[in-house]
């Protein structure tokens, strides 16, 4: 399961996901569960209506104290970001998907501060999100290597763990404070 969670707006581009969810429409152990709203999603589920892709399925927000839950269940979370924008925004949905120990399948700028994150720590996989084939490939890859995606996961909490939880952010906070 190729999870995705939050909104779907303006800083998201999301076309190599919808051709990718094309390319392996055949593929019976492969499911996209979009988790969300936001005006880009209700751009995606009409193409994806469209297209009569049936291995895309559409869920709303969810409560907030099942955020964790919903992050768990896909196997690998994407995180978006049109390569404009980076510098400009930040997806804070990493540090969820970081906590629950779920690799990050970041589709944006190979070059920018997110994919440095996830290659720097092996916590998941930077596909530039112009392309869909380097991205169908990863995907069928990832069919194959159930145990890539393990490690991967775990490297992903071990990160979380050792630099975002709430005690290490505090510690962050008040070592900069006592320094002012």
């Amino acid at each position: 399961v190729v999870g995705y969670s939050g909104n779907l707006g303006r800083a998201h581009d999301y076309i190599a996901l919808l051709q990718a969810a094309n390319a392996l429409h055949d593929c019976n152990d492969l499911l996209f569960l979009f988790i969300g709203g936001g005006a880009g999603m209700n751009r995606f589920r009409r193409e994806v209506e469209e297209a009569n892709l049936r291995n895309v399925l559409f869920l709303p927000y969810q409560p907030l104290d099942r955020l964790g839950q919903s992050l768990a269940i896909p196997d690998i979370q994407v995180v978006l970001l049109r390569p404009e924008m980076e510098g400009l925004v930040f997806p804070s949905k990493l540090y969820g998907i970081l906590a629950v120990g779920r690799p990050v399948l970041f589709l944006g700028d190979p070059a920018g501060e997110i994919a440095h994150l996830v290659i720097q720590n092996d916590c998941g996989f930077v596909v530039d999100c112009k392309d869909s084939e380097s991205l169908i490939g990863l995907l069928k890859r990832i069919r194959r290597e159930p145990l890539l995606l393990q490690r991967k996961g775990t490297n992903a909490k071990a990160l979380y763990d050792r630099s975002f939880y709430h005690g290490c952010s505090l510690r962050r906070w008040k070592n900069l404070l006592a320094f002012l």
